[in-house]
């Protein structure tokens, strides 16, 4: 007997359906594993194709019902009764997927980060936060919100901020998400996350949350986020969770502050037992825009060899590489690997707009969760579905817009940090990201297609 992984959602677009792995596949497939939800044997599905479809040769019946109960079986979407194993493996390279078989068209997004405050207990320097404004979607709003992305197939929702924990309808807003049928993250810092906030999580529904650490120790974290005592209790948090089973990722940013020390914090990682290490290329916008946080391409000359060594001592972490040129990881790792972790979906990737959203406190739609001026719409005045299918922004962005590799550089069709300055076609300004121009100029004589 067979059933649903219970890690497994799907989704009709068309004549096809996608899988929260990003993977797709055809009518028959789909239709096979609707059958699934309420039976969980192959002959009994097999079975209820055949009074579906009676024109249909039993044998053929027989035989494709078997096949793709193989094919279900290998790639874990259904699972024997009684297994406690659920892991699944994501499509490779799933973005350039998405392009392949959706054409960046999808009928909604994968996943929805919901801001649902801009207030925060810490006061980090590279945070793109701002002050808490008074006009912040109520419970009942954002309720109304969750219930359309239920309605449009949405599979994950994240509730960030601002710090999450601080807003005192949290547990309401996971219970009533979870309760869709939603797989709910938060992202934190985890100062909040005592052994009681913890258990209401977990029986609110939480199944994964993220916790920011700066630092592999209290001086360096604590320091950076301007909150005494934040990294005993970001890691006190991490064992908290662990022990509830809920899933644990930490993200770390970085900077100036620390990039000498991602070594040290993988190994922290290790020690107190996670297995998920986001490492994020600093984006200087927030305050970050005008301190001088943002590692240089020495910097992370030096640090990419450091975290590839630290792989092979720790083969059992999965670490997300920070979205870097490819230019980089050729001077480094090399090229080989560089296309390796591209297609295990390890370094950082964008989406927005494809197969992500933003909603901020006050109902704004953005393309991610950058604090952008540009805004798409907002949920009290139209429906997240309207926005979705026409906005202008979503569109350009789907059909390339903003992601033509840099003209002269010979990676520039390799390189997944190709991003130019983001012109949005009414001529306003909504990302200027000169990383790929400042690459160009530093790395001339290895990237120009004219040397």
């Amino acid at each position: 007997m067979f059933r649903i992984n219970p890690r497994i959602k799907w989704r009709w677009e068309g004549d096809k359906i996608l899988l929260n792995t990003f993977m797709s596949m055809n009518r028959t497939a789909g239709e096979v594993l609707d059958l699934y939800k309420e039976l969980n044997e192959p002959h009994l599905i097999v079975k209820a194709v055949k009074e579906k479809y009676p024109d249909m040769p039993h044998e053929a019946i027989d035989r494709d019902i078997h096949a793709l109960t193989e094919q279900f079986k290998k790639w874990r979407i259904v699972v024997p009764e009684g297994s406690s194993d659920y892991s699944v493996p994501v499509v490779s390279n799933y973005m350039e997927y998405v392009n392949h078989v959706f054409h960046n068209r999808l009928s909604a997004p994968v996943q929805v980060a919901c801001e649902i405050t801009t207030a925060c207990n810490a006061c980090c320097p590279h945070c793109s936060g701002y002050s808490v404004g008074n006009n912040e979607l109520t419970t009942e709003e954002w309720k109304n919100l969750i219930d359309q992305i239920s309605c449009m197939g949405v599979f994950t929702v994240t509730f960030t901020g601002g710090e999450p924990l601080l807003r005192k309808d949290l547990e309401e807003l996971v219970t009533y998400a979870a309760n869709k049928g939603l797989h709910v993250i938060i992202a934190t810092n985890g100062f909040c996350l005592n052994e009681e906030e913890v258990q209401i999580l977990s029986i609110a529904g939480v199944k994964t949350v993220m916790i920011s650490i700066d630092g592999p120790d209290s001086e360096t974290h604590d320091t950076f986020r301007g909150l005494p005592g934040s990294f005993a209790r970001a890691v006190r948090a991490v064992r908290l969770l662990q022990e509830k089973g809920i899933g644990v990722v930490i993200l770390t940013a970085v900077t100036q502050v620390n990039v000498k020390k991602i070594p040290e914090i993988i190994e922290l990682t290790d020690r107190i037992g996670a297995t998920f290490l986001d490492l994020m290329r600093l984006v200087p916008i927030g305050r970050a825009e005008k301190s001088s946080l943002e590692p240089s391409f020495e910097d992370y000359l030096e640090l990419l060899p450091k975290i590839r060594e630290k792989e092979r001592e720790y083969p059992q972490l999965c670490i997300e590489y920070p979205n870097l040129p490819a230019v980089l990881f050729k001077k480094t790792v090399g090229l080989d690997y560089y296309e390796e972790l591209k297609s295990e979906n390890r370094i950082e990737v964008g989406g927005a707009g494809i197969v992500i959203c933003t909603v901020d406190p006050y109902g704004n739609v953005k393309l991610c969760d950058f604090p952008l001026e540009l805004t798409l719409g907002n949920v009290r005045e139209h429906d997240l579905q309207l926005l979705w299918d026409t906005s202008p922004v979503f569109n350009y962005v789907r059909e390339g817009g903003g992601t033509t590799p840099y003209a002269p550089c010979v990676l520039g069709d390799v390189c997944i940090v190709r991003y130019k300055s983001f012109s949005i076609p009414d001529g306003e300004q909504a990302l200027q990201n000169t990383f790929c121009e400042q690459c160009y100029n530093t790395f001339t004589k290895e990237v120009s297609t004219h040397g």
